[in-house]
């Protein structure tokens, strides 16, 4: 049995005996998705969602697959000094199967790196911050959950059961999901619903069309 973690704009996917489906909500309870594995011990861990690109040579609509990602927080941090412990790896075997898989679909992929920025809320329009981030952090994408899931993951010891996808959209913000301001909210999912409707539903009507979350969920 296999573990789907989905975006809700994948829409709604009914249980099976090959996969149990999750999905993210916003403030979301990674203790509720911690207990959600330890009681259901999946044979493999899969996390579908979007991350805004850092690279301009990734067109919009490719999937990533995340090799690895980092949490960047407010501290500075020394890149000169290889620092390995700071870095989560994903699975090399499930990233190979799910690369066979969407190769033999015609699907559009990349292998990546993520990042994971703490404080993104600070960051979103500050261009020049973004642009230092392109520059200097030698990372594909930057990503809101999977730093957050990998900890799990690690805490559980399943690297070897786990990866992430995510879908490059460079109309994608950078947000801070748990957001309090109730304007706020109502603005991100205003966003949200212009985003799904005209930039993303080429790659998502791809998706459904060629079943790819349900040949994910049965995926070896």
């Amino acid at each position: 049995m296999n573990l789907i973690i989905l975006n809700k704009t994948f829409g709604t996917y009914i249980n099976s005996k090959e996969a149990i489906f999750y999905s993210l909500k916003e403030n979301s309870d990674y203790e509720e998705l911690k207990k959600l594995i330890i009681e259901n011990n999946p044979k493999n861990i899969i996390s579908i969602d979007f991350g805004i690109q850092t690279s301009k040579v990734i067109n919009n609509n490719t999937i990533a697959i995340g090799k690895e990602s980092i949490m960047i927080s407010s501290k500075p941090i020394d890149w000169s000094v290889p620092r390995a412990d700071k870095w989560l790896e994903s699975s090399e075997r499930l990233n190979f199967n799910i690369c066979k898989m969407l190769e033999e679909n015609c699907i559009q992929h990349v292998i990546a790196s993520s990042a994971q920025l703490k404080y993104s809320q600070n960051i979103k329009k500050r261009k020049r911050a973004i642009r230092w981030i392109q520059k200097k952090i030698k990372v594909t994408l930057i990503d809101n959950n999977s730093a957050e899931i990998l900890k799990i993951i690690y805490e559980l010891n399943l690297k070897n059961k786990y990866t992430f996808l995510r879908l490059i959209n460079n109309k994608y913000q950078i947000i801070n999901h748990e957001e309090n301001n109730f304007f706020k909210k109502i603005i991100f999912y205003i966003n949200s619903i212009v985003f799904t409707k005209f930039y993303v539903k080429k790659i998502l009507t791809e998706i459904n069309e060629k079943k790819i979350i349900i040949q994910l969920s049965k995926i070896n």
